[in-house]
């Protein structure tokens, strides 16, 4: 199973299969949408937009931007593998932890 398919797999099982938008397919971008996140989560009352990163994958500087601006715009965004979203998740979102994760995974 991708990292994608776990990430979204966690989220539909606790917020039910409509809280998943998917943009793209792993493996092939979307055209016009640069730095666009893999996936938006309505998650605890709000939309968490979520870069799916594993492995030795880094963020693009057009993604870490993306991400950047959604939380200075007090927004919610972040990075990373299932694991670290369920901990965000179960930890409570806090843009402190959001943008750890976006330093975690710039390149």
């Amino acid at each position: 199973m991708s990292e994608e398919a776990r990430c979204d797999a966690l989220v539909a099982q606790v917020y039910g299969k409509g809280a998943v938008v998917q943009f793209g397919r792993r493996g092939r971008r979307t055209t016009g949408t640069k730095g666009v996140p893999d996936r938006a989560y309505f998650v605890q009352n709000t939309l968490l937009w979520w870069e799916v990163k594993s492995g030795r994958d880094r963020l693009s500087n057009e993604q870490r931007s993306f991400l950047l601006r959604v939380l200075d715009g007090l927004g919610w965004a972040a990075c990373g593998n299932r694991d670290e979203l369920s901990e965000l998740l179960q930890d409570g979102l806090t843009h402190t932890a959001c943008r750890a994760l976006i330093e975690k995974w710039t390149r």
